[in-house]
């Protein structure tokens, strides 16, 4: 996928949170089942300095600070809306909320500085478009973890339910339905690139990618980490979850 095609998926995206924000916020106020089985192990009441890419409304805090001692917490997130809930709601000394896009200009991730106890990449895999972008960002992120922390992500498996994959909307009828989607050509998307139709609220799309398990395998096939993959949330499957634990001494 070319770099034009990115920025075009991606200002789909844009649009549909900056629009959305106070809906999307409305319906994701409370933590998902498997926050806490993806931080089983971790001591209660440890320190962690924790870094959420793509942070949204900032619920996670407010999860984390329930178990854990929060000593540090950063917050990035594209949408302006959202990040302005999360500093509203959340603020405080130790939390930082940055209105910040994961991807710079050329295509390359973007990271805040730092090395964190757990780096959270949760809810947003599935907005990235590319498989290369996707494979950049997770490593990026992994860079970030600390020796001895874990990068916990989710993969979105919106394919496998009905009651989503209802709301799928054929490119060529969006397309043709919005002149702002002129210009993107079809022969450029990848297999699993979707369009899906949001209805709390005022109708708008988003882009996701039906993420499949070969493309997690080449995630991790050179990250030096211990892996646990479950699936958790919804029914019970709805996201899939790799969590990725980092040595001590690496």
């Amino acid at each position: 996928m070319d770099l034009r095609t990115r920025n075009l998926l991606e200002t789909i995206n844009r649009r549909f949170y900056a629009d959305r924000a106070l809906d999307f916020d409305s319906s994701r106020s409370r933590p998902w089942q498997g926050w806490t089985r993806a931080l089983d192990g971790l001591s209660a009441g440890a320190a962690l300095q924790v870094l959420d890419l793509g942070c949204g409304n900032g619920r996670l805090l407010a999860h984390l600070s329930e178990r854990f001692a929060i000593t540090a917490f950063v917050g990035a997130d594209s949408c302006a809306p959202l990040i302005e809930v999360a500093r509203e709601r959340y603020a405080s000394a130790r939390a930082r909320f940055e209105h910040a896009e994961l991807f710079d200009e050329h295509g390359a991730p973007v990271m805040p500085a730092g090395a964190f106890d757990v780096v959270a990449l949760m809810g947003v895999l599935h907005h990235v478009p590319s498989r290369q972008a996707r494979r950049a960002l997770v490593h990026a992120a992994f860079e970030r973890t600390a020796p001895g922390g874990r990068l916990v992500l989710t993969v979105w498996r919106f394919e496998r339910d009905s009651r989503l994959s209802k709301r799928t909307i054929a490119w060529r009828d969006a397309i043709a339905n919005d002149p702002r989607l002129a210009a993107l050509d079809i022969a450029q998307l990848e297999p699993g690139d979707t369009l899906l139709q949001w209805n709390k609220g005022a109708r708008a799309v988003r882009y996701c990618h039906a993420i499949g398990d070969g493309e997690i395998e080449s995630w991790l096939v050179d990250l030096p980490a211990q892996v646990e993959r479950f699936y958790a949330d919804g029914d019970g499957e709805l996201n899939e979850y790799v969590v990725l634990q980092r040595g001590e001494s690496q």
